[in-house]
């Protein structure tokens, strides 16, 4: 409150003299304040205390950054299929000694397969569009790529992983074949928070309920999600990122 007032009678003087100031906090205090924020709100994730994460579907690494703040020290593993985009990934985490990048998709088996770059990179998928142009008019230029696919389970022995882990998907319809290609990394993870689509999004793809069956199969339990997507149009539910948690170690 004092400092409020303060800043209120400098400004006042300035005008005084015709001028006009603002006070501009520094990126440094923005950048710790945001950080606070996030902690604060994913407090029950730090009670985890995960030696490992998992990162799948990474793109330019938003999830890696949010969780390396949340787990410093963390050994991160991401995989990121799109050349172009994983450079990004690969020079933002470039000093990060915790971090390790394969630029590869994951499926149910290895193969070479057509992916439907789009326009805004996050949206791109291994499956062409169904009801996704009804929803985002922002993503819909698109145009193929070939890239290599790979299953989770091959990388054990390069990916040295501790528990507790945790694994996330984000593979734009594609996480039921994540998860056939994944099922002995998989059931050993603590948690995995994984994108689910209550509406066909994209054509092929499964929705909420044969993802939830997979991963109790597995030997998880849903519990919530962590966050959603709403339509812009009638906000209705399209997405969400749901999270499963095994029930017994």
């Amino acid at each position: 409150m004092i400092l409020k007032t303060i800043k209120t009678v400098i400004k006042s003087l300035f005008k005084l003299l015709g001028l006009d100031i603002s006070f501009v906090r520094s990126e440094r205090y923005k950048k710790q304040k945001e950080d606070a924020d996030l902690k604060r709100a994913n407090l029950w994730l730090t009670e985890f205390n995960f030696h490992s994460i998992i990162d799948i579907g990474a793109n330019e690494g938003q999830f890696a950054k949010k969780v390396r703040t949340l787990f410093p020290s963390t050994k991160i593993i991401s995989f990121e299929p799109i050349p172009t985009v994983f450079e990004k990934l690969k020079i933002d985490f470039a000093t990060d000694q915790n971090f390790k990048a394969f630029n590869v998709g994951l499926g149910e088996k290895e193969e070479k397969m057509q992916l439907w770059l789009n326009e805004y990179s996050p949206s791109s998928s291994l499956l062409k569009m169904d009801h996704h142009t009804e929803h985002f008019d922002f993503a819909v230029k698109q145009n193929q790529i070939e890239i290599q696919l790979a299953r989770l389970d091959s990388y054990t022995s390069e990916i040295d992983l501790t528990k507790p882990y945790l694994v996330k998907i984000d593979v734009q319809g594609y996480e039921d074949r994540v998860i056939k290609g994944g099922t002995d990394v998989l059931r050993k993870a603590k948690m995995i928070i994984t994108e689910v689509s209550f509406v066909s999004l994209y054509e092929g793809q499964v929705l909420f309920d044969q993802i939830y069956s997979s991963l109790k199969a597995l030997g998880f339990r849903y519990v919530g999600n962590y966050e959603q997507l709403h339509s812009p149009i009638n906000h209705s539910v399209l997405q969400a990122d749901a999270i499963f948690l095994r029930e017994n170690d």
